[in-house]
C-alpha cells in the first residue's frame, strides 16, 4: 500500500526539480559562455608563450644572471633564431648578455647574433635593431664608468687618509 502514495509523490518532486533547473539555466548559461571566454583567451596567451618561447628565453635569462659563467651557445642560439621570440625579447637577452658577459668579443658575436636574428623582421626593423644596439653599447659604457667609478672610490678610502 506504501508503494503507490511514494510514486504519486515523485513526480511532483521530479517537476519541482526540472522548474529548478530550467529557472536557472540562463545563470548557467552565461556562467558558462564566461567561461569559455576566459578559457579562449587563456588558449591565446598561451599560444603566443609557446610561439615566442618564453621559457626559453627566461631560461637563458635566469642562468646568465645567476650563473659566473655564462652559456655563450645558449645565448646565440637565442639571438640568432628569428622564428624565436619578439625583437623585444631578442633585444632584451642581448641587453642582458651584454651586461653579464665582460667579454667584448662574446658581446660583438652576441650582436652579430641579435643582428642575424632580427633580419627577417621586416618594417623599420632595422633601425629598430640599430637603436637597440647604440643603446646596449650605452649601457656598457655606463655600466664601465659605474665599475671604474667603484673601484677609484674603494682606493681612495682605502689608502688616502692617515695623517
Amino acid at each position: 500500500e506504501d508503494a503507490p502514495d511514494a510514486g504519486a509523490a515523485a513526480p511532483a518532486g521530479d517537476a519541482s526539480e526540472l522548474a529548478s533547473a530550467v529557472e536557472s539555466l540562463p545563470e548557467i548559461m552565461a556562467r558558462k559562455e564566461k567561461l569559455e571566454q576566459h578559457t579562449s583567451v587563456l588558449q591565446a596567451v598561451m599560444k603566443q608563450v609557446a610561439a615566442r618561447d618564453v621559457p626559453g628565453f627566461f631560461e637563458v635569462e635566469q642562468r646568465l644572471v645567476s650563473s659566473s659563467r655564462p652559456d655563450k651557445a645558449a645565448v646565440l642560439q637565442q639571438l640568432r633564431d628569428g622564428g624565436k621570440g619578439t625583437l623585444r625579447d631578442r633585444a632584451r637577452l642581448l641587453a642582458i648578455a651584454a651586461l653579464v658577459d665582460e667579454a667584448p668579443a662574446n658581446v660583438e658575436e652576441y650582436e652579430r647574433a641579435f643582428r642575424e636574428g632580427c633580419a627577417g623582421e621586416g618594417g623599420d626593423s632595422e633601425a629598430v635593431v640599430e637603436g637597440v644596439l647604440r643603446a646596449v653599447r650605452h649601457l656598457r659604457q655606463l655600466r664601465s664608468l659605474q665599475h671604474r667609478g667603484a673601484s677609484a672610490e674603494g682606493m681612495g678610502m682605502g689608502g688616502g687618509g692617515g695623517g
